[in-house]
């Protein structure tokens, strides 16, 4: 337990020190997409008090503009303090990839932490406001659960992975392919372990069901408004 704390607080000193380098002010701070993050997140985008054009909301995913408005409504709309609380996502996101090398191979456990405390790209990007930091907390630990079911072969594991790859996908779009292969994984696992073809079904669909549940009603309203299954779209107004 120790070993995560000193990952975990490593990386926060290395993310608090990028912050303190920079120059944290909306005007000059925010550039491109980050701008676009910022006034939706202000704006309430993805909540019943939204004030952004409905179909440029098609272009993105719910996930990290809530997450942002959570930001705001905790420590109100001070960019630095929103930062503060992304960095400390990121520097658990450190332990939590310590903890995906350990299933691997034990040895890896200190290694994995360090090099991501210290990884360049994980620093910046928690350092912006981006869907990144919030995309990779809810993925990897789904990449965790998904390691443990194989290890473990406990289906407990296939449901707390299922609820967060469904955050994942909340949050982008991105992680769908591998809900509809994860449970062709399920059902080898369970095939091998000679559970019966029922159990197996019955696991699967429970997973399938809480991956899509966040997404569901906007699968629905793009289908019935659209004529699409698709997630979302980068023109904003109509599926490629």
């Amino acid at each position: 337990m120790h070993h995560s704390l000193y990952i975990f607080a490593i990386a926060f000193i290395v993310r608090i020190l990028n912050l303190y380098l920079n120059q944290i002010n909306v005007d000059t701070y925010l550039i491109e997409d980050q701008i676009m993050y910022w006034e939706w997140s202000l704006k309430n985008a993805y909540t019943p008090y939204n004030l952004i054009e409905p179909k440029l909301l098609l272009e993105r995913m719910p996930g990290s503009f809530l997450f942002f408005q959570l930001a705001t409504w905790l420590v109100g709309e001070n960019l630095f303090n929103i930062l503060i609380i992304q960095i400390i996502i990121d520097a658990i996101n450190c332990v939590v990839i310590a903890f995906i090398a350990r299933t691997i191979n034990k040895s890896l456990f200190i290694l994995a932490g360090i090099v991501s405390a210290f990884s360049p790209v994980m620093v910046i990007v928690s350092s912006q406001i981006l869907s990144d930091t919030i995309f990779l907390f809810f993925f990897s630990i789904a990449t965790l659960c998904i390691l443990n079911f194989i290890k473990h072969k406990k289906e407990n594991w296939v449901y707390l992975g299922s609820l967060f790859l469904g955050l994942a996908l909340f949050t982008r779009v991105v992680v769908l392919p591998l809900i509809f292969l994860i449970p062709i994984l399920i059902f080898y696992i369970f095939h091998k372990e000679k559970y019966n073809i029922l159990k197996i079904i019955r696991i699967a669909s429970i997973f399938f069901i809480i991956s899509f549940s966040l997404v569901t009603p906007r699968i629905l309203t793009n289908y019935y408004n659209y004529n699409t299954f698709a997630l979302t779209s980068q023109s904003g107004s109509h599926f490629a």
